[in-house]
């Protein structure tokens, strides 16, 4: 990863960053410590008012402006991805994922679109290049939101769903299908416990591992979790027993989650 000073000299040197920058952050896995020898840089540009310059593509969001310009260049051999963002998108991002709209809400219709919920998620691992105040500032307010909450009661929602098609897969012969089902009910099941500790990454499912790692709740081990991920346990004779199993590891893991329908202090 290269210094603050050469990442502003660059974007400077190619008029990439418009007056009324506030603050640029690393985003993605270079920002998460994750990196690799061809792993992009993606940087999340942040400035007062609107901009683009020609030749710059776009991304739309149910936001005002509704347009993201986006930016996709080498820069000493490597692809460099920007985002252009306002801070009045911002602000309006932010306020979709209000208290008073989780309790109208909750998991029904939930707010975001996906290039909205990532930029928010990022706001908790992105690494800043300038404006660090500004970065912790709007941290602090994602923090303080229910984004948390609508994501976390999201993966719960969807996990329950998944585990009663296992036990109706069990109860109609069908071991395969219940497998698959209680498979996928522990992926979402995991993805809320992270998303309640602030460990975001749904999106990525590849980096689920590298997420479970850093939290090392205490519901599970890692050695459990990488065995019903990998589903190693699993006796082909038997698959009824490891559904079963993986299911009461779901409900454990889920109480050790909690209420995540108030703010937290």
């Amino acid at each position: 990863m290269i210094d603050a000073g050469t990442v502003m000299l660059r974007l400077s040197d190619r008029g990439l960053l418009p007056e009324g920058t506030v603050a640029v952050f690393w985003v993605g896995s270079v920002a998460r410590g994750w990196a690799n020898s061809t792993s992009d840089f993606n940087f999340y540009i942040i400035s007062e008012s609107v901009w683009s310059r020609e030749g710059m593509a776009a991304k739309s969001a149910p936001l005002d402006p509704s347009v993201i310009p986006v930016h996709v260049l080498q820069i000493d051999g490597v692809c460099w991805k920007l985002k252009h963002w306002t801070t009045g998108q911002a602000d309006q991002m932010l306020a979709k994922v209000g208290w008073d709209a989780f309790a109208a809400h909750r998991s029904t219709e939930f707010p975001l679109v996906e290039i909205e919920e990532l930029f928010i998620e990022r706001l908790e691992s992105g690494l800043p290049v300038s404006g660090a105040p500004w970065l912790a500032r709007y941290r602090q307010l994602a923090r303080e939101s229910a984004f948390r909450a609508f994501i976390t009661t999201r993966s719960l929602d969807a996990a329950d769903r998944c585990a009663e098609d296992a036990v109706v897969r069990l109860e109609a012969d069908d071991p395969h299908g219940a497998v698959l089902a209680a498979r996928r009910s522990f992926g979402f099941t995991v993805d809320a416990l992270l998303d309640s500790r602030g460990n975001h990454g749904i999106f990525t499912p590849k980096w689920r591992a590298r997420r479970f790692g850093e939290l090392r709740p205490d519901s599970l081990s890692f050695d459990a979790y990488w065995a019903i991920e990998t589903m190693a346990d699993l006796d082909p004779a038997r698959p009824g027993d490891w559904v079963r199993e993986v299911l009461a590891v779901c409900r454990r893991v889920a109480e050790e989650i909690g209420d995540v329908s108030a703010p937290v202090v």
